[in-house]
């Protein structure tokens, strides 16, 4: 869904492809019902850090008080979706972060 409304949760404001790993997580526990259990810190960044298989460089982001990560452009990131799984049509035409709809 994240990619359907072009938000991240709890991006940052001057930064809309950014957002912290606490955010990611609780998001993630409350759409996906079996993530409540197996989304940790280190399964997300395992997943962030895979380029062979999600086609995308995910980086680490870090301020004094939170760690998170910034994404790459939001059109970058649904065409390694499509490469994954295939072409989508997508909710929101909007190809940057933090241009989309909906609740982050």
């Amino acid at each position: 869904m994240l990619l359907h409304n072009g938000k991240l949760p709890g991006a940052l404001t001057k930064r809309p492809n950014t957002s912290f790993t606490n955010s990611l997580l609780a998001s993630a526990r409350e759409r996906v019902p079996r993530l409540r259990w197996e989304a940790t810190e280190v399964a997300l960044r395992d997943f962030l850090i895979d380029q062979k298989k999600l086609g995308i460089t995910c980086t680490k982001y870090r301020t004094a008080h939170a760690n998170g990560w910034s994404f790459p452009p939001l059109a970058e990131c649904r065409k390694a979706w499509e490469r994954m799984y295939g072409p989508m049509r997508w909710d929101n035409p909007a190809r940057e972060w933090g241009m989309g709809k909906g609740r982050t």
